[in-house]
């Protein structure tokens, strides 16, 4: 999948989140919660639009059998949701950062972890990544590829 369809399918399964499970986040339910909905409707869309097979992982903490490192020299770090291959990092599609109501850019800590994630220079080489906020209102996207921020979008 190129970063195109990979931003389609992320936007096609927050939408399925806010039509389905919209009440997750009005009544502001723990961020682990509304990951596993979102990565299951990304799953669900991967099945549709892939004919590869992908794993679609919430909080995985594992670089094969050591932990996962986004940012060399920092503590390890659980990922939101990732799509990737297990055991392998020559597919990794796509890593996903969520927070509910906060700013609109990333914070500090997750825009070092995304640009980590998909520079060609890492270990992981994430084709792309996302920060996602959530709010009753609507949500904002932040894309990241090949180590840098590429796009920021509210709807």
């Amino acid at each position: 999948m190129n970063q195109q369809e990979l931003m389609g399918l992320v936007r096609d399964a927050v939408d399925q989140l806010y039509k389905n499970d919209d009440s997750l986040i009005e009544r502001g339910v723990h961020e682990v919660a509304i990951s596993h909905h979102l990565a299951s409707y990304i799953a669900e869309g991967m099945g549709h639009r892939c004919k590869h097979s992908y794993h679609v992982d919430i909080e995985y903490n594992k670089n094969m059998n050591e932990v996962k490192r986004l940012v060399p020299e920092e503590e390890g770090k659980r990922p939101d949701i990732i799509v990737h291959r297990r055991q392998s990092n020559d597919h990794n599609l796509l890593i996903v950062e969520l927070k509910k109501n906060q700013p609109v850019l990333a914070n500090d800590d997750d825009d070092r972890k995304l640009k980590g994630a998909t520079t060609d220079q890492g270990d992981f080489r994430f084709k792309l990544g996302v920060y996602l906020n959530l709010r009753a209102e609507g949500v904002s996207y932040t894309w990241y590829a090949n180590g840098g921020c590429v796009e920021v979008s509210q709807l």
